[in-house]
């Protein structure tokens, strides 16, 4: 593939990395990408979801490999940056997804003077963070696990993809939470130098689930649930918002985490300023303040959430009624199955419900891959 020549003008990659906003990000640019245009950034169009939540514009560039994951395609990378050097208008060409952090050591090889954009989380937040995650997308019925040590891959990379780079081409921010006096869209705006020229909306996207919620899908993933997920999450998300925050994380770990964190982080100190690295430990005084829940193997916990489910989305209950009472195992207590019942009627209806959930499964997710018809150039 040959290198790519896009004289006087701005190639920028968000590559995250993962659990740090990009839902977030990529969503507000979406929604802004005529604004964008305006002043000059191509932000290459995706598919978004009904929650918000999107993996990015990667595929405009990227094709699957023999594994399924996304690599740099030279014909479309080639064909999106010719089309932004004859745009006369258009001075930055903005790329947002996390599969770039995979990938990130080839994107200088074939882009010169690419910028990379990134945001730095807190370990310990991090791996809560991890595991809601697992949770609501990836079918996780375990508890969450303590690590030994605090896991700073993510940064161990981020650092040397600044070596490669350069410190002037490398853009990396703390990750801020909604409500925070500035956020990570308003540090993307201050890159694409467009700050006051856009507000932000600070919308939270790809939230975490509130306990109730996380331990009603935890057991819910014991199930074959995938065409109802979509519609699950979103319902878990909403409900989430009036709900207090929690940590999984007992005192004595919490202090454990800290001190292994003071004396870790001075390896890492050219890849934030220090201001920014100010933030990453604020969050600290956060997550002590939270209270420390623990996890049960009993439905207890979420009895009251199901019953609000039942009264809110009863179609979403009796598909998932249909569910539970179709493929319950004889070692499900019976008093969470008993959480699930319907009549022999409203059973139907749960099935037919699952049946058009199937479909619409389906079609989002050709969406999703589907690559768009339309020129951003």
């Amino acid at each position: 593939m040959d290198r790519a020549v896009v004289l006087n003008k701005r190639i920028i990659f968000h590559i995250g990395p993962p659990k740090t906003g990009s839902s977030a990000i990529q969503h507000f640019l979406h929604l802004h990408r005529e604004s964008l245009a305006e002043h000059g950034v191509v932000y290459p169009r995706h598919n978004v979801d009904e929650n918000g939540i999107s993996s990015g514009n990667a595929r405009t560039i990227c094709e699957e490999d023999r594994e399924g994951r996304l690599v740099l395609c030279a014909d479309k990378l080639q064909h999106v940056l010719a089309n932004f050097a004859a745009a006369t208008d258009k001075h930055i060409l903005l790329f947002s997804s996390e599969s770039f952090f995979r990938i990130a050591d080839d994107i200088p090889k074939y882009v010169p003077d690419v910028e990379i954009l990134c945001f730095v989380r807190n370990p310990i937040e991090f791996q809560l963070s991890i595991y809601n995650q697992s949770v609501k997308r990836h079918g996780n019925t375990d508890q969450f696990k303590l690590s030994s040590t605090l896991n700073l891959m993510q940064w161990k990379r981020l650092l040397a993809i600044k070596q490669q780079v350069g410190a002037e081409k490398f853009h990396g921010f703390a990750y801020k939470l909604p409500g925070d006096s500035t956020s990570i869209i308003d540090d993307v705006l201050s890159v694409l130098a467009l700050t006051g020229k856009l507000l932000p909306n600070n919308q939270a996207v790809n939230k975490s689930y509130a306990f109730a919620a996380l331990e009603l899908k935890r057991w819910l993933n014991g199930f074959p649930i995938d065409n109802v997920q979509s519609e699950l999450d979103a319902y878990l998300q909403s409900v989430s918002d009036d709900e207090a925050g929690y940590r999984l994380i007992d005192d004595r770990t919490l202090e454990t985490y800290k001190a292994e964190l003071q004396k870790r982080q001075t390896k890492f100190d050219a890849l934030l300023d220090a201001d920014e690295w100010q933030r990453v430990f604020d969050t600290l005084g956060h997550i002590e303040a939270l209270p420390e829940r623990k996890q049960q193997e009993n439905c207890e916990v979420f009895c009251d959430m199901v019953n609000r489910l039942k009264k809110e989305k009863p179609l979403l209950y009796l598909a998932l009624a249909a569910i539970v009472t179709k493929t319950a195992s004889a070692d499900v207590p019976r008093a969470s199955k008993a959480l699930f019942t319907a009549s022999p009627a409203l059973k139907i209806v749960g099935y037919v419900q699952l049946a058009v959930a199937s479909v619409v499964s389906k079609v989002r997710q050709f969406q999703i891959k589907a690559p768009s018809k339309h020129s951003d150039l």
